[in-house]
């Protein structure tokens, strides 16, 4: 017997597909904007950097060529540890924006994936989050096994920021003294199965399921969305894996999603 929609389910989900078009709309825009910043700040940082290392160089040569002893102190304890240390800042500002440029880069190719320089890039793109909230990230990932999967790397991004974003945004009013995030990945046979945990509260039972709907949120409308981790099982099975809430924590337990991707066994030569 074949079900016929009524009309408000009808308007009802047109009404859901209307708000993610919306939604992906802004973030197209948003990408747009971030990259006309990070090209524009680019610019000025590559001059930056330049001077910065001129005047280290220079700051070497004179330490060489000089034998009055206040100013080789002068030199060596305040000029030449200023320079190393901003040639490292900007350094810093690089990295955070190659990982901007990586992850708002508009681009639907897939390609073999390391998962270690994707965890790498969110690490960046979160540490001031982490910071603020006081959570201690920890990954733990095998050291020599290659961890590759077949995927788009934007939307790999997206899916990690999006799990740890909504780890951290738990954290926010949670009492918890010492606030961890715990990555891991494991492979069981042809799957490589990447678990992100925290010790935030609990998620209730009957909420196990609806976490993973479009606009489900328990967030205010100025926090949350209701679509990261409905975006994050869409990507998951678009690869042809799946994300669960393995663990819904407790009084000392963790809260963990477990992310499983097939492995690739391709070229590695093909490796993005």
């Amino acid at each position: 017997m074949v079900r016929h929609k009524t009309p408000e389910q009808v308007d009802a989900k047109f009404e859901e597909r209307a708000r993610l078009l919306v939604h992906a709309d802004r973030l197209a825009t948003v990408g747009t904007m971030v990259s006309s910043i990070v090209h524009e700040v680019n610019s000025p940082l590559t001059f930056i950097k330049a001077n910065q290392e001129t005047a280290l160089i220079a700051m070497r040569q004179v330490l060489e060529r000089c034998d009055d002893p206040e100013i080789r102190r002068i030199l060596e304890e305040l000029v030449m540890p200023s320079l190393t240390d901003s040639i490292a800042g900007v350094r810093q500002i690089e990295q955070l924006l190659n990982s901007f440029r990586r992850f708002y880069k508009q681009e639907k190719t897939v390609m073999a994936i390391d998962l270690r320089a994707i965890i790498e890039d969110v690490r960046i793109l979160t540490a001031y989050h982490l910071r603020k909230e006081k959570v201690a990230l920890t990954v733990d990932i095998p050291p020599a096994d290659p961890l590759l999967v077949w995927g788009n790397k934007q939307e790999l991004m997206q899916a990690l920021a999006n799990v740890i974003n909504n780890a951290l945004d738990a954290f926010e009013n949670c009492s918890v003294a010492q606030r961890r995030i715990a990555l891991t990945i494991e492979r069981q046979g042809d799957m490589l199965v990447m678990t992100i945990a925290n010790n935030g509260p609990a998620i209730p039972q009957e909420l196990s399921e609806s976490i993973f709907e479009s606009f489900f949120t328990t967030k205010n409308e100025e926090r949350g969305t209701g679509l990261g981790l409905a975006i994050v099982r869409q990507i998951m099975r678009g690869m042809g894996g799946d994300i669960v809430l393995k663990d819904r924590g407790g009084k000392d337990g963790m809260v963990a999603f477990a992310c499983t991707m097939p492995a690739y066994r391709g070229e590695a030569a093909q490796i993005g």
